[in-house]
């Protein structure tokens, strides 16, 4: 099995988890899985991204596309604050892949971060959904993947 159809099980998996009134978009599902796959194959990287589009965006077309933006500035499937006028292009690329490297650079900067103060786990993603590494961010529950369960989706 591919990563990319990995991730569109994984995408399933989330929507029915915890449906919070979000209807399904396979073809938004469909581009996030593939951007995804474009920009990592690291299992934690990869899961991860799909879980923050999952929360974030509940894979919608009109927040991808920044018609709708997050309360703060945040745009794309990922929410992701632009930091420079061509970031904000970026984020709203119909390209997900090109939206999907900006999230995995600033999921890979708080990891990095945050491992530097000794975070660990999900809390590596403090900087990603408050700026800050903390103890005990419970923002973060549903939006990290250790990639075991993408890894048991993609051995069946």
């Amino acid at each position: 099995m591919t990563l990319t159809t990995g991730l569109g099980l994984l995408f399933v998996y989330l929507f029915d988890l915890r449906p919070q009134n979000v209807p399904y978009n396979t073809v938004s599902a469909k581009a996030a899985s593939e951007g995804i796959a474009a920009v990592t194959d690291v299992l934690w990287e990869a899961e991860t991204l799909a879980r923050i589009a999952r929360w974030e965006s509940g894979l919608r077309a009109d927040v991808a596309n920044c018609a709708t933006l997050g309360k703060q500035g945040e745009r794309g499937i990922f929410q992701v604050k632009p930091r420079t006028e061509s970031e904000k292009t970026e984020l709203c690329a119909t390209d997900i892949s090109r939206q999907a490297r900006i999230a995995r650079d600033r999921l890979r900067e708080s990891k990095k971060e945050c491992e530097r103060v000794g975070i660990r786990g999900a809390d590596i993603l403090g900087i990603y959904t408050h700026g800050k590494c903390f103890r005990g961010n419970t923002y973060v529950t549903f939006r990290y993947g250790d990639g075991s369960k993408l890894r048991s989706l993609l051995e069946r």
